[in-house]
């Protein structure tokens, strides 16, 4: 019984050490499970004014981070394009800072280590560019 007992308990121990625990393919919406209906505003600060996002720019703007791809590392660039604060009906906020720029499109979660990478096509970069202005 007990080597029965010590086999199980390495076995457990082997199926949880082999997981997989790389998260270079996780995106921000599966990390962060927060859909529209849980928002109150987005409001977007950029360097000339802040304004709140219509319904219709905010699920565009959720659809569009939600696919944003986690990377490892802190960025070593200026400061972001763009701070964006969403307003929740908890009444917890998130804060998000992005980069719009021709090779690549990022945003930092202000809650995480990492960033993300925006990975879009040209009808999302241009959707996500209105929506920031």
């Amino acid at each position: 019984m007990k080597k029965i007992s010590v086999m199980l308990l390495f076995i457990t121990f082997l199926i949880l050490g082999c997981q997989n625990n790389d998260t270079k393919d996780e995106n921000w919406g599966s990390k962060h499970l927060i859909r529209s209906g849980d928002i109150i505003d987005i409001i977007i600060k950029n360097k000339e004014a802040n304004r709140t996002l219509s319904p219709t720019e905010l699920q565009d703007f959720m659809k569009i981070i939600h696919d944003g791809v986690y990377e490892t590392g802190q960025l070593d660039i200026g400061p972001a394009d763009n701070v964006v604060e969403i307003a929740m009906k908890n009444g917890g906020t998130k804060k998000l800072s992005l980069w719009m720029n021709e090779s690549e499109d990022l945003f930092v979660d202000h809650d995480d280590n990492g960033h993300y990478k925006l990975l879009l096509d040209e009808d999302e970069r241009n959707t996500l560019i209105e929506i920031l202005r």
